[in-house]
């Protein structure tokens, strides 16, 4: 590969940086990634400037998802301060669909570089692995631009997931707050009538809200959720909720 550079003079024709990748793909399969680290940083150091641009694209284009193609599409994700190298990246691995990227490509998606962010998101959303988990963790963040892409993302990746819905049940946005407990109420687990529903209708004010409340607690079922019912029906003033608790209760005595 130095020959083929050196020789060229730094102007290396398109053939011979299709050849130059094909050596690299080689030379690089057993070797670690320091080692391709340094091949690529030779090999883009001596590119003339106006060819890196096709040997980039030519590094996308690889169709084996080999051991070679994962360590070219981690040398160039980590390639900090050139986001064209890791976009770049990105578009390998989006065709790797490898589970060892995951973390980076989560790192990426919080870019202040629109494009980089852009493709981030593309890529984790066709990338598998522990991307869930590995998002839950923003929903907690300080920030509330990460949480709300985090949110954003988790909703695509698995819209049921239980950490989202203790997420969105807290929103301003009543329809979140229904469809966060609804979520809640479809994983069957009775710890969320007190821990969660119970505390919910202490302070929520929206009619349907409370619906959607009362009807979680009905699908959970059990004696605690009959007698938070009980109890419910003893302080609504509003006819038509006052008929639906009592039918809940109704419902839950002939299980």
């Amino acid at each position: 590969m130095k020959d083929i550079t050196e020789n060229s003079q730094n102007i290396v024709k398109f053939k011979k940086i299709d050849l130059v990748i094909e050596k690299l793909l080689e030379e690089i399969l057993d070797k670690t990634y320091q080692y391709t680290d340094q091949i690529l940083n030779y090999l883009i150091s001596h590119l003339n400037s106006n060819l890196i641009p096709y040997f980039l694209n030519q590094l996308t284009m690889i169709s084996v998802p080999s051991k070679s193609g994962h360590k070219i599409a981690m040398y160039l994700i980590k390639a900090e301060s050139r986001p064209i190298y890791q976009i770049k990246g990105l578009q390998l691995v989006s065709s790797l669909k490898n589970s060892i990227f995951t973390p980076f490509i989560i790192n990426l998606i919080f870019s202040s570089h629109k494009p980089l962010q852009q493709q981030a998101i593309r890529t984790l959303l066709k990338t598998p692995g522990n991307r869930e988990e590995i998002l839950e963790q923003y929903l907690q963040d300080r920030s509330p631009q990460r949480k709300e892409l985090a949110a954003r993302l988790m909703k695509e990746i698995n819209p049921d997931n239980v950490k989202l819905a203790q997420i969105m049940i807290n929103s301003e946005d009543f329809l979140e707050r229904i469809e966060g407990i609804k979520i809640i109420s479809e994983t069957g687990n009775r710890k969320w009538i007190k821990k969660t529903f119970q505390k919910m209708l202490e302070n929520e004010k929206d009619l349907a809200v409370r619906k959607a409340i009362f009807e979680g607690i009905t699908s959970l079922g059990g004696k605690k959720a009959e007698k938070i019912l009980e109890i419910s029906l003893e302080n609504e003033d509003f006819t038509p909720m006052r008929n639906l608790i009592y039918n809940s209760i109704q419902i839950l005595k002939n299980k």
